[in-house]
């Protein structure tokens, strides 16, 4: 990989970081092709999201070229985590809305509603079609994005967790992987509006959504707690704390803690801020358990 690409898809990936912890939009567009495309993005993958084509159109010798490359994928990860963040951020730009106006059903699109609805509308197509790609890019993944072996702590005991650990021969495919699991609870704490659905509905989607949640919160811990690398324990803060947002059990909650605070001593970077918002995050949410 040449330098300045790596540094290109250094920057995209900590600014996506930083637009997160801000709740900004990136400044880095993910629907403007030049810049990722130069950077090495694949073009088939990119073309396919950005005209609304479902990824299970991609060609199987496409996905084989994708797999075979590492980097490729991991390409694929921060370009769509960049695309997550820049939806859920509390200003979404209206040239993201223009673009996948068009990747919207005919109705929706040529609807002649408030500017209001055609948004809302516009951000339900793009958070599904996210879900998707993100779906297609885990099943998808090369082999050595799998976890080569997988430890499960029975948890027997009340003070025991019983997260599993994960381990991988490839810190990158670690890596991207707790990307994926991040996103995914990103985007399930961030739903589209589904006002128009009745009580039955809206409930069988908060049930499904809390199961999602644990597993999700549950591979990050497993991927942290795998002796990852240097390189893992400076992207894994953000991740872990979102993680552990999610978890009630106080082994489980000991866990994110200590995983915390492994990760500061390992790349000298503090989490007393983070720990201390966990903190308060768990003490409202056993407050409301408790009314």
């Amino acid at each position: 990989m040449s330098a300045s690409r790596a540094a290109f898809w250094y920057f995209a990936r900590r600014e996506m970081l930083s637009s997160y912890v801000h709740r900004t939009s990136t400044m880095l567009n993910p629907y403007l092709p030049l810049p990722w495309l130069a950077a090495g993005l694949p073009p088939a993958i990119f073309h396919h999201f950005c005209n609304g084509s479902p990824c299970t159109d991609l060609v199987t010798a496409v996905v084989d070229d994708m797999n075979k490359d590492q980097n490729a994928m991991t390409y694929i990860m921060i370009w769509l985590a960049t695309a997550v963040v820049r939806l859920i951020s509390n200003d979404p730009e209206q040239e993201d809305i223009e673009v996948m106006s068009s990747v919207a059903s005919p109705p929706l699109a040529n609807s002649t509603s408030s500017d209001a609805a055609r948004r809302g509308g516009s951000q339900a197509v793009q958070w599904r079609c996210l879900r998707d790609y993100l779906i297609w890019w885990f099943h998808n993944r090369p082999p050595v994005f799998h976890a080569y072996a997988v430890v499960q702590n029975s948890g027997r005991m009340k003070s025991t967790s019983n997260l599993k650990t994960n381990f991988f021969a490839s810190s990158l495919g670690a890596a991207a992987l707790q990307i994926y699991h991040f996103l995914q609870i990103l985007l399930l704490l961030n739903p589209p509006s589904n006002h128009n659905a009745d009580q039955a509905t809206r409930l069988r989607i908060l049930r499904r959504n809390a199961e999602e949640l644990e597993y999700h919160s549950r591979e990050i811990c497993a991927i942290a707690l795998g002796a990852p690398s240097f390189v893992l324990h400076r992207q894994m803060t953000h991740p872990l704390q979102l993680a552990g947002s999610c978890f009630d059990s106080s082994a489980d909650r000991k866990v994110i803690l200590d995983l915390l605070k492994s990760a500061a001593l390992q790349t000298y970077s503090p989490v007393e801020d983070v720990i201390s918002s966990l903190l308060s995050q768990w003490q409202q949410s056993d407050s409301l358990q408790g009314i």
